[in-house]
């Protein structure tokens, strides 16, 4: 499936999923938001049970089956969660949350391959979730995938979206990247005006290529700038 077809389906997608739960009751909804305020509070039993009764009440609404397996999740009841996610799935095959975290409850479950699958699914759908690329920088550390095609992913992902720093913190913990790849994040923070963290990768440049003139010029240059 290519990107623009994979998003057209997931807008007619959520469309139907919009007008299905249009039909809802207010008080169907209730238990739902009780759930969300609960899960927000970080209690986790409480809001399972909010979100069982909001199914009971509206089975078709895909969010109650999806924050349901994300208490499951948290509370270890992973053989529930799995069943969560996936009658959210049934409900909308292209929730990409749902592909993401089902994939991380395998992953809890030191099932490799069926965790590798649904990360990748999530990343057809979203490139950059950032559950997803957590997911595979892990499965790279347990030597299930190739490091080097994840720290791929992962450079794609941040240029491609939204410059999410947390996508840098996971390729650094799993690869210093080349030094073309840090001067252009140090020149995008020093265009934002983050001089501390441009000085941090113009250095993380120059320990690749220490005889790099340009590099050098561009650390000289933050430095004036942090000290006024």
């Amino acid at each position: 499936m290519t990107e623009i077809n994979g998003k057209k389906m997931l807008r007619e997608m959520r469309e139907m999923v919009r007008v299905r739960n249009k039909s809802a009751n207010t008080e169907d909804l209730q238990p739902h938001q009780a759930g969300i305020n609960l899960f927000v509070n970080e209690e986790f039993e409480r809001a399972a049970t909010a979100f069982r009764q909001a199914i009971l009440l509206n089975p078709d609404f895909i969010f109650s089956h999806y924050y349901l397996g994300r208490c499951l999740r948290r509370l270890g009841k992973y053989s529930e969660a799995i069943v969560a996610f996936r009658q959210a799935l049934r409900l909308n095959v292209l929730h990409t949350p749902s592909h993401a975290y089902l994939g991380d409850v395998f992953l809890r479950e030191n099932n490799f391959a069926q965790a590798d699958c649904c990360f990748r699914r999530a990343l057809e759908l979203q490139f950059d979730n950032l559950t997803a690329l957590s997911g595979l920088v892990k499965l790279a550390r347990n030597k299930y995938n190739d490091l080097e095609e994840v720290a791929e992913l992962l450079k794609d992902a941040y240029f491609r979206g939204a410059k999410n720093p947390l996508l840098l913190m996971e390729l650094l913990s799993i690869q210093a990247p080349e030094a073309k790849f840090c001067e252009q994040i140090a020149d995008e923070l020093m265009n934002q005006k983050s001089y501390h963290r441009a000085l941090f990768f113009y250095r993380l440049a120059l320990r690749k290529e220490s005889e790099n003139k340009t590099i050098r010029l561009k650390i000289n240059e933050t430095l004036r700038y942090l000290n006024g």
